[in-house]
């Protein structure tokens, strides 16, 4: 069963465009990787899922009822702000019809225990943000996009910039959520995901879909348009077929 469906979607920024008919479907339970150069188009896509901004042309379906749980770039998020991480996880079962005064339940401080002990970070959860290491700060904000139990998890960079250790404890995270959830994971992280995921798309305006999870160097430098050496910053890769360009079903 496919869980998300995009056929044909381009988005124009003005005379810019950002997508350029990009068509893919990704079964349920997959851990697809997404990598692709700075201004290839993965944050619009992002946001395309989450439903910030429609489509200039095409159109997607997401066949789920539940909320997509979404984990930014940590170093986007304002660290000093005054609060607690078990607060920030328990922000995540917050709806739009619950304010800001809204008070949690006994339920979801049970559901923010239960995610805090699967991410390893129960012990932090008095610990203000201001804090807290690089890693644990992407810990808390995964565990907090998981209050919902989401059906589709989307994470932007989430071991950019954080301890081998904790990229390792995140990475096979992922692999035990693999075939429970849909995993999409924005990365530019080439070498360590290779290995995790199921099936591979390079974004540079328009899509190119490994189903495999293999690359080569051909492949990558034509995603970039430049050396491959130069973005994979010498780490080797599987051998994989020609690009399927678009519209082909990752089943």
């Amino acid at each position: 069963m496919n869980i998300i469906e995009i056929k044909d979607i381009s988005v124009n920024y003005g005379n810019v465009k950002a997508l350029d008919r990009v068509s893919i479907s990704i079964k349920k339970g997959t851990f697809i990787g997404v990598i692709g150069p700075n201004g290839g188009g993965k944050t619009t896509l992002i946001k395309v899922l989450l439903g910030l901004i429609k489509p200039t042309t095409g159109e997607f379906h997401i066949h789920s009822d539940k909320p997509i749980g979404y984990v930014p770039q940590f170093n986007n998020f304002e660290k000093k702000f005054p609060i607690t991480v078990c607060k920030v996880i328990l922000m995540g079962s917050m709806s739009d019809k619950k304010n800001i005064f809204h008070k949690y339940t006994k339920e979801d401080k049970e559901k923010s225990l239960k995610v805090m002990t699967l991410m390893g970070i129960e012990d932090l959860s008095e610990r203000l943000i201001s804090q807290l290491s690089g890693g644990q700060m992407q810990k808390v904000l995964i565990a907090r996009a998981l209050m919902t139990d989401p059906d589709i998890l989307i994470l932007d960079e989430p071991t950019a910039s954080i301890d081998s250790q904790s990229r390792t404890d995140i990475y096979n995270l992922f692999n035990d959520l693999k075939g429970k959830k849909t995993i999409i994971l924005i990365s530019h992280d080439i070498g360590s995901i290779s290995s995790y995921i199921d099936s591979i798309a390079c974004l540079n305006v328009q899509l190119y879909f490994h189903e495999n999870g293999n690359l080569t160097e051909e492949t990558i430098s034509k995603a970039y348009g430049c050396p491959v050496d130069i973005i994979a910053h010498g780490v080797p890769h599987r051998v994989l077929p020609e690009h399927l360009k678009g519209g082909h079903n990752h089943d």
